[in-house]
């Protein structure tokens, strides 16, 4: 089911995507994929605070699925909605899965809108070691003279960036662990 819902999502026909989710977690209410597919199906339509309900109810399922934890907490992030409470479910999801570059990427994203310099992101490469992301790259190329100054950033305004760097991370966006 989760297959022919992203089908239909991806060629722009959300109405049918979500129904064939919907009509599945009838019978299976607490299928933990096809809540989270469902989630982002939602999202993508633009039915954010629902796309965020679902996530919700998959953590009442399952309180240990750092996807969905993610996906709340870079969501209100996203939004600079609930800044606190986005921090506090990815870096759940970050205790559960402490080298994955989404995460950290979303852990950023939410110091980001808060206007605080990324540290944590940036000081990936002294603590651990992370394989390579591009987006995080590109994410740091943004950051780069921010960070190296210590400064803060203003509500919504984003670095001047580090061009170069930004380049070599692919130059591309990122949403919930899945390039765009």
């Amino acid at each position: 089911m989760t297959a022919l819902a992203q089908i239909f999502s991806r060629t722009g026909a959300q109405a049918e995507a979500v129904s064939v989710l919907t009509d599945a977690l009838r019978a299976h209410p607490r299928d933990e994929e096809l809540l989270y597919t469902l989630g982002t199906v939602l999202h993508r339509s633009g039915a954010t605070a629902q796309a965020i309900a679902r996530m919700r109810e998959l953590l009442e399922v399952n309180p240990r699925n750092a996807a969905a934890m993610n996906f709340i907490g870079y969501t209100l992030a996203d939004r600079g909605e609930q800044l606190d409470e986005a921090e506090q479910l990815v870096r759940r999801a970050l205790a559960i899965h402490p080298d994955n570059g989404a995460y950290l990427d979303s852990l950023g994203w939410v110091q980001f809108r808060r206007g605080d310099p990324v540290r944590d992101v940036g000081a990936v490469g002294h603590h651990r070691v992370v394989p390579f992301e591009p987006f995080a790259v590109a994410v740091l190329g943004q950051q780069q003279p921010k960070v190296s100054s210590g400064g803060r950033l203003g509500p919504g305004e984003r670095g001047g960036g580090n061009r170069p760097l930004w380049r070599a991370g692919g130059g591309r966006g990122f949403r919930h662990g899945r390039h765009l």
